[in-house]
Parts: C-alpha cells; structure tokens; sequence
C-alpha cells in the first residue's frame, strides 16, 4: 500500500469525510476475524516490530504476554513493557514511511520522525539544524 499516494489523495478530502473514514477504519480494526489472524501469526518471545504513533517510527520488541484484545511487549530500546492492540504489530514488514510532497516548506507530522535530523532556514534567513525530539 502507497501511503504517500493515499495522503495525497485524502488532502482533497473535507474533515467530516476524514472523521467518517477514521470510524470505519477502527471499525475494521477490531473485527474479530482480523484479530484471530494475527493471534494465530504470534507468539511469546517473538520479535516484532511496531509502530509508534508518537515518535512515527518502528520500534522493535518482544511479545511478552497476550490477551483477548492486546498484547504487552517489551521495547528494545528503554526494556520497558508496553500494552497495546493487535494492530500495532507490522508482521508483514511494511514499509512505513510517508515522503514528502514536492512543495518545498511542506512538511507534516506523517512525513517526520523522532531521532530525524532536519534543517531550515529562519525568519532571519540563518541556516538551521537540530533533531526532532
């Protein structure tokens, strides 16, 4: 699936049509049938990664528990466990990343990451460079 191409697609799109696919994308979500599939890919100790809607990134963990509805792993990077639905995994190891439009200045969330080094120039015309926290 494009991700970038769906993006594009969804900027012509007005907020209620956003909010309704929104509704039915959670929906779908937690159909039953969608659960039981992954439940039957995984197992205790399994690597995996998921994907982190805060710093939208992957992060690599292991399944330490699951449950009917969500799991817990275990982050590699601080060791602490985390509670989470299903869905989160990326079993199929799919790439994840939204590019950036060809407009330049338009950037948004979808397109950074935590970790990411960027630069920009500032109102005063000063090159600047930092990493996104």
């Amino acid at each position: 699936m494009n991700y970038t191409m769906i993006i594009k697609e969804l900027e012509s799109a007005s907020s209620f049509e956003l909010f309704r696919l929104k509704i039915a994308i959670e929906n779908e979500l937690e159909r039953a049938e969608r659960i039981r599939d992954i439940k039957k890919r995984i197992k205790i100790g399994m690597k995996i990664n998921y994907f982190d809607d805060e710093t939208n990134n992957l992060v690599d963990a292991v399944i330490t528990d699951i449950r009917r509805t969500k799991l817990s792993v275990k982050n590699d990077i601080d060791g602490k466990i985390w509670n989470m639905p299903f869905h989160f995994l990326n079993l199929d190891k799919t790439a994840v990343d939204i590019e950036a439009s060809n407009k330049v200045g338009n950037l948004t969330k979808n397109q950074l990451k935590v970790g990411q080094m960027i630069g920009f120039i500032d109102r005063d015309n000063n090159d600047l460079y930092g990493e996104i926290m």
